[in-house]
This record gives C-alpha cells, structure tokens and sequence, in this order.
C-alpha cells in the first residue's frame, strides 16, 4: 500500500487542479499525518511528511471528528489504534456548510469505524469565529485585515457597518489562515497561548463583599462624565488593554484591535460618537 501512496496522491492533486469550486473528500485514506493519530510510537515519518504536503498544497482543512480518536482496530488483544479514516475539505465548503458535524457510528463487520456526516446540525453547534492572539505577528496579517476591512459606508449606520465589517473581516482572516502554512515556532506559539490561557482565564467566583453603604462615601458631582467620548480617551483604552483578555461575541479580542488599530480604529471610533 505504501508503494502506491505517491499515485493516490497525485490523483488527488488532479482532482482538485479540475475542481476549483468548494469539495470535500473524505474515506479510508489507510494513512496518519499525526503521531496522535495512533497508539503506538512506530511510524512512518516520511509517508505522513509526504500527507502534510499535500493537505498543505491543496489548503485542506480536516473536518474535527467528534466522539472517538481512532478509526481502525486490528482486533488483537492489545491492539493498533489508528485514524486511518478522515474527511478533508476546502474554506469555500466551510463557509458553506458551517454548522456540519462528523462522527463515527458503531459496526460489528469491519475493522473502521464509520464516519457520518452531518451536513447542517442544530445552530447552537454552529463553530464560532475566534481570533489568535499570535496571528498578529505573522507575515501578511495587518495586509490581510486592511483589504478586507475597506473604506466606510456613509449610508450605514456606524453600529450596523462596524458589524459587517466584522463579519466579513472574520471570513477573511479564515481563509488567510487556510491558506498560509504556518511554521512550527508560529504552531507552538499558538498552543502556548490557548493553554496558559485557558487555564489562567477560569471564571473568578467572590467569597467577601464590601457593603459601600456602610463606608459613609462623599457624594460626588459627576455630571462632567456624560460628555461624549474623545478619539484620544477611546485610542488609550484601546493601547492600554490587556493583550489576553477573553474575546467578545464577535470573536475578536483587545490584542486584535491593538495590532489593527490604525486600520479598524476610525470605524470603532465613530461607533462611540454615535452614542
């Protein structure tokens, strides 16, 4: 079977050179690209070198398999676990598709498990938009969001337009990402993040509390505060942010409009003078 990998792969390359359109291809590809993708520690490096390419060159994003690690048994009584069985896809199907789900169903007569494919699920399951902090400091980033962002419209409210705009910049960013291979530091750089963050940013539950009322606190005259907000004091709230604070809905987080500031700041600006 591994004589005959470099064929399988050009087929596929053929397929998609005359498939320019969204597509998903999916089955028993009887090859790993991950060493978490089996049990065991004996591998072949140079096949799963060769699968990455490929995912790579075709920018192919595996679809996330819910419910189970591994697809393929050998029955035995400590047996060889392996995903063997994946569904790879292009950004365009993505976007089409967004709420899709994969999992595996139980079979008594094979040794794979047998994928499903759920093309529109519930909305609740519908995948999020959430940006990485450490995109911010990857060749192409800041060149990506200024096409994307473009030029406001005059004929749309502020709230409305920072909204589209944001919508269309998460679009963007995705298929940045789909397309750019990322270097193993950039990688690691990632994992990093998300774990420290993760772990550093579990809800906070208060155990004491100061009742103010007690405290005899003068009464201030805070009428000056209802002036409308400068371009200055939102630019510093915006500089002085921490970087790793948890995102809003939209997904974009202070460490975003930090590194885009000078792109996306006259939008967000004219948000707060229209309040």
């Amino acid at each position: 079977m591994r004589a005959g990998k470099p064929d399988f792969f050009q087929e596929l390359r053929d397929i998609h050179a005359s498939c320019p359109v969204a597509w998903l291809v999916c089955g028993d590809f009887n090859v790993i690209y991950l060493a978490s993708d089996k049990n065991s520690g004996r591998l072949h490096r140079g096949l799963m070198r060769r699968f990455r390419s490929l995912i790579d060159d075709l920018q192919l994003e595996e679809l996330t398999l819910s419910g189970r690690l591994f697809t393929w048994s050998n029955g035995q009584d400590q047996p060889t676990l392996k995903r063997l069985d994946h569904a790879f896809t292009t950004v365009e199907w993505l976007e089409r598709y967004p709420s899709h789900q994969l999992r595996c169903l139980s079979s008594d007569c094979s040794d794979h498990a047998p994928l499903l494919l759920v093309l529109n699920t519930e909305p609740w399951a519908r995948p999020r938009f959430r940006f990485d902090t450490y995109w911010t400091k990857v060749d192409g980033f800041l060149d990506t969001v200024s096409v994307a962002w473009g030029t406001p419209n005059p004929n749309v409210d502020a709230c409305r337009c920072l909204d589209q705009k944001l919508r269309a910049l998460a679009k963007a960013l995705r298929s940045w990402r789909a397309t750019r291979t990322f270097t193993e530091e950039e990688a690691k750089a990632g994992i990093v993040f998300t774990y420290y963050n993760n772990l550093l940013g579990k809800p906070f539950t208060r155990t004491h509390r100061i009742n103010l009322g007690q405290l005899d606190l003068p009464r201030l005259d805070l009428s000056d505060q209802i002036a409308p907000f400068s371009a200055d004091e939102v630019t510093a709230i915006v500089r002085e942010s921490p970087a790793d604070r948890a995102p809003g809905p939209d997904g974009f987080n202070s460490a975003f409009y930090r590194a885009a500031w000078e792109v996306v700041g006259p939008d967000v600006l004219r948000v707060f003078q229209a309040l």
